[in-house]
């Protein structure tokens, strides 16, 4: 497994509280992202699935002072995205990868107000457009996955890959909310390629 840190400043955001307002203030600017690569199979999903649990706590940890009296903290934003990176890497291992090895790139990026989570990977791509609409009531269970990440997330995009081009999964989560909105993800940002 690699993992490359860029800028590992926010990795001592709980150290000193004055070196973490520092940080939120330089965030405005720059994005801290953490990349790592695991071999695209089940093996490897509770690697993944730990990796994206500290980086909630992290992020969170990072995000205290910025919510704003018209917003509320987002009770389950770890079980959220932890729930739903783990629906995506397991349809890389199994779908994605089901006639071949390869490797799948996270990218976690904090931002000042939420975290995204890029996917990306070589495998087989899907078509988007022929998953979405289905009815729940007859979807069959190993396609739950997609409706599971668009629950929880507030933003997913993705794009199927060509030749010399990964198909690129691309999630978001804030981690505050409006007072009086819903939790539930956002079918509007989805990209259908």
């Amino acid at each position: 497994m690699r993992v490359s840190w860029l800028r590992a400043k926010v990795a001592r955001a709980n150290v000193r509280p004055e070196v973490s307002k520092r940080i939120r203030a330089e965030q405005l600017d720059n994005m801290d992202i953490v990349r790592f690569s695991v071999p695209g199979t089940l093996l490897y999903r509770d690697v993944v699935l730990r990796v994206v649990a500290s980086a909630c706590r992290l992020g969170r940890s990072g995000a205290r002072g910025a919510q704003e009296s018209s917003q509320r903290r987002v009770a389950d934003f770890d079980d959220k995205v932890v729930s739903a990176v783990g629906e995506a890497f397991n349809n890389v291992a199994i779908h994605a990868y089901a006639d071949a090895r390869g490797e799948a790139n996270l990218e976690l990026a904090f931002e000042l107000d939420g975290l995204t989570v890029g996917l990306l990977d070589t495998g087989k791509g899907f078509n988007l457009s022929a998953e979405l609409g289905q009815n729940l009531e007859t979807l069959r269970e190993s396609r739950m996955g997609l409706e599971i990440m668009l629950a929880c997330m507030d933003e997913v995009t993705y794009v199927r890959g060509g030749r010399g081009t990964p198909n690129v999964l691309t999630m978001t989560k804030r981690y505050f909310s409006k007072v009086g909105a819903s939790n539930c993800g956002n079918r509007t940002a989805l990209v259908r390629a």
